[in-house]
């Protein structure tokens, strides 16, 4: 009876720790995500989905059913979308993306996988999540091979497209979905198809909100369709672990639409962890590789010189036939200094920049909450427009 009762303690321990939130916890899938994935899937069987707080909600990978695969990358892409609006809501408390996502690879479960029968419901018990939110994405049928390489040209091609959302939401202690209202239009006005999403959701899950709530759900996270196209195609690879192609991308998209706040921190992340492009040759270096370079492309001199030995050359020889010198023993080498302290978890100490280690909301690069705190360590409070 003792160690049932602490098996269920762990899986209610469990459950709360699974669904902290925050949409903003990076994009890249660590080490840290994968063993929590581990750790989930180990305690599988301690867990109660009646136990989960009722207001925990996790958006699944969206089933893109066209055919097309330009459209591919809107499947993890509009679940960003709404999974950043909705972390918005404060009655809401929204499971990590990186975590969905480390759960997926950690079962072996593709995005066919997350719609077949059970998946959902058991996605949602490991998540921690009481509600969650999937659909399909349909259109007309295309042609290509899927995963195949998505030019400039398809991509014009793809915010083109009409697309048709289907949306739901699923209870998952009572195992039940309610459908919600089909939105559709040009993928290029995916910023406007998620809004009608996101507000359904909330009518759904019956959630009150203040005028000024209302106001800072409806601002776009962009009106650029192209900017978001890249995006997405960033945060598709990073997941497969091609940072290079991600960071291009993310790149892209900050061109498209410097206002883009997802794909700068996204591109910051990548840096800070040595992912993504490297440092400049200090210029030091450059001279010195010049001073050991030939600036000629003549291998000998057109004429022939005959060489004069002088007393200084007779001397330089005769030392090189003297036997090198006994070497002189080297110093014992210095202990590596002791490695920075992350206190609050966030994976930024306060060597790189983390300004305030006892909260794990405070970081470099951190979304800015309206909660009278420089959260991104930028020395400015609450400079989010959605405070103002």
């Amino acid at each position: 009876m003792r160690n049932q009762r602490l098996r269920m303690l762990m899986g209610v321990l469990l459950v709360c720790l699974l669904a902290i939130p925050s949409a903003w916890a990076g994009q890249v899938v660590t080490e840290r995500e994968r063993n929590w994935a581990r750790q989930a899937l180990a305690q599988e069987a301690t867990l109660n989905a009646a136990q989960m707080p009722g207001n925990t909600l996790s958006v699944l990978y969206f089933s893109n059913t066209t055919g097309q695969p330009a459209l591919d990358v809107l499947q993890k892409g509009l679940a960003f979308m709404l999974m950043t609006d909705l972390s918005k809501i404060k009655d809401l408390v929204l499971v990590e993306r990186v975590k969905l996502q480390a759960l997926v690879e950690e079962m072996g479960l593709g995005v066919s996988g997350l719609v077949e029968t059970g998946s959902a419901p058991r996605l949602g018990q490991l998540l921690g999540a009481r509600f969650l939110v999937s659909g399909d994405i349909t259109g007309d049928a295309g042609t290509g091979a899927p995963g195949g390489q998505v030019d400039e040209g398809a991509i014009s091609r793809a915010l083109e497209t009409s697309i048709q959302i289907d949306p739901g939401l699923l209870d998952v202690p009572a195992g039940q979905t309610a459908n919600l209202p089909r939105v559709d239009g040009l993928v290029s006005t995916l910023f406007q198809i998620e809004k009608e999403m996101l507000f359904s959701i909330v009518e759904q899950l019956e959630i009150s909100l203040s005028e000024n709530e209302k106001v800072a759900l409806r601002v776009p996270m962009t009106t650029n369709g192209r900017a978001l196209y890249y995006f997405f195609m960033g945060l598709t690879y990073s997941d497969m672990g091609i940072y290079d192609r991600a960071g291009s991308y993310y790149q892209k998209a900050n061109q498209a639409d410097p206002g883009l706040k997802s794909a700068t921190n996204a591109l910051k992340e990548l840096r800070h962890l040595g992912l993504y492009g490297s440092p400049k040759k200090p210029m030091s270096l450059l001279k010195s590789i010049r001073n050991r370079t030939s600036l000629t492309n003549s291998l000998a001199p057109a004429n022939a010189v005959k060489r004069v030995r002088t007393p200084a050359d007779v001397s330089l020889r005769q030392s090189r036939n003297q036997p090198p010198p006994e070497p002189t023993p080297e110093p014992p080498p210095t202990p590596p200094p002791p490695p920075e302290v992350d206190n609050d978890g966030d994976r930024y100490t306060v060597a790189q920049g983390d300004c305030d280690d006892n909260d794990s909301t405070v970081y470099p690069g951190a979304y800015e909450f309206c909660d009278n705190k420089d959260n991104d360590c930028n020395d400015l409070i609450d400079d989010n427009p959605n405070c103002y």
